[in-house]
């Protein structure tokens, strides 16, 4: 038994002042640079903003590229500009349309601040932890209105805090007998349908976080089987399947093909993997130019067009494949560098940069803090920061990719200053905790 990381303040009631303090602080720094420009108008860059406006404008997801207009697409997942296609429902297309889907991605970005220390409690933490975690969160906060990142890492702290509830009450409960599906409020078999419909809306949303649902899945099923419900798992793999369907079935009809939620990753990756390619999506844009986009180049949009975006994908994927295969000691130079760079980006003069390589650091001593007194809470957070971030060592490296799981990094940075400051003090442990299975 290894009791966890302490700091004086045990006052719950100063805790949670703190907290919303914090949160409030949070707010400033989300809100704050947002302004009502009236000659503003629906964003027309990014792919996803673009599809959220077609959405809302034609009823259907197409016209991905400002270069060209392409026809039907599935470059990104369906969620964020279903949430995009709304707002401009609500508030319309112009200035106060562009105003609102800005306030709604801060409004995100606050929610996860203000739930990290919640979360933090989940993964075996205090209080104390969590809040320093959210002050973490506000210096090295990232926003990207026109993307779907904070959205996603929102439903993975939902996640996480469900995933935790299932282990815990599965170590507490008594399997029922055979052929009965208990279903109350402390029910393995409600959380796990709960944490389907969850892992439906992230799949819908940011796709790249599947991999951390597959393991999941299988971390659920062996979990479930060694304490008595081994079926209980099963809502967990079953709802996001039905949830995805008519994406897929959509996707099958209009492009005769499977497209496993998006389409885009061969694009990708042949623009990340060809004799020019550099290491982030900035160097490819600038200089040498190497960013054969259909965003930007239009003679690549016109293939698109003429060939269909499901078959362009394709021969994009064969293309970036037999050159990775021709190429491995400059692939995995690449990959190399990528790997650093997501993990530490050049901080240049940017503050939260900053905060986020200091907090990275500091993680490995928390994510070590978390190892010695709560395996299940360690074996989460390891899910996420070691399965997450494997597809972005093979693209061009970009900030916003790391922006889903940041939290993560916070909340055991916020651990990991608790366990350094007591290692240094040499002060003992309040309290212990068990070590969770």
């Amino acid at each position: 038994m290894m009791g966890q990381p302490e700091w004086p303040i045990h006052n719950r009631r100063v805790l949670i002042i703190a907290w919303i303090a914090i949160v409030l602080a949070g707010a400033y720094r989300c809100f704050g640079p947002i302004e009502y420009d009236p000659h503003d108008s629906a964003r027309m860059v990014e792919e996803a903003a673009r599809m959220g406006h077609s959405l809302y404008e034609f009823g259907e997801f197409r016209d991905p590229y400002q270069t060209l207009n392409t026809g039907p697409t599935a470059h990104t997942a369906p969620g964020f500009p279903a949430v995009v296609a709304a707002v401009y429902r609500i508030f319309g297309d112009k200035a106060a349309g562009a105003y609102a889907v800005q306030l709604v991605e801060a409004t995100a970005v606050v929610a996860e601040i203000a739930l990290l220390p919640v979360v933090m409690q989940a993964l075996g933490t205090n209080l104390f932890t969590g809040v320093v975690g959210a002050l973490i969160f506000v210096m090295g906060v990232r926003r990207y209105s026109y993307w779907e990142a904070n959205y996603v890492g929102l439903l993975l702290m939902i996640a996480a805090l469900l995933a935790c509830r299932y282990v815990r009450v599965s170590s507490i409960n008594v399997a029922p007998k055979a052929g009965r599906v208990a279903l109350s409020p402390r029910s393995p078999w409600l959380l796990a349908c709960a944490l389907g419909l969850v892992w439906g809306a992230i799949l819908l949303t940011g796709p790249s976080a599947g991999s951390i649902w597959l393991a999941w899945v299988f971390a659920g099923a062996w979990l479930s089987a060694r304490r008595g419900f081994p079926y209980a798992w099963l809502p967990a793999l079953i709802l996001p399947l039905i949830l995805i369907a008519p994406w897929e079935w959509r996707n099958y009809r209009v492009f005769h093909a499977f497209v496993p939620l998006r389409s885009s990753f061969g694009l990708e990756l042949r623009i990340s993997n060809n004799p020019c390619a550099k290491v982030t999506v900035w160097l490819n844009r600038h200089g040498q130019k190497c960013y054969e986009h259909p965003n930007e180049v239009v003679a690549e949009a016109e293939k698109v067009g003429n060939l269909g975006e499901a078959e362009y994908n394709r021969r994009q994927l064969r293309q970036a494949l037999k050159w990775i295969a021709a190429n491995p000691g400059r692939t995995l130079n690449l990959s190399r560098q990528r790997f650093v760079l997501f993990w530490l980006p050049a901080p240049g003069r940017r503050i939260a940069i900053w905060v986020i390589d200091a907090a990275t650091l500091l993680s490995l001593a928390g994510l070590w803090a978390l190892y010695r007194f709560n395996r299940t809470g360690f074996a989460i957070c390891v899910i996420f920061l070691l399965i997450y971030p494997l597809p972005y060592y093979l693209i061009q490296a970009d900030e916003r990719y790391r922006i889903p799981v940041l939290w993560v990094t916070f909340g055991l940075a916020a651990l990991g200053c608790t366990a350094l400051l007591q290692a240094v003090t040499k002060r003992a442990p309040h309290g212990a905790m068990a070590r969770t299975a």
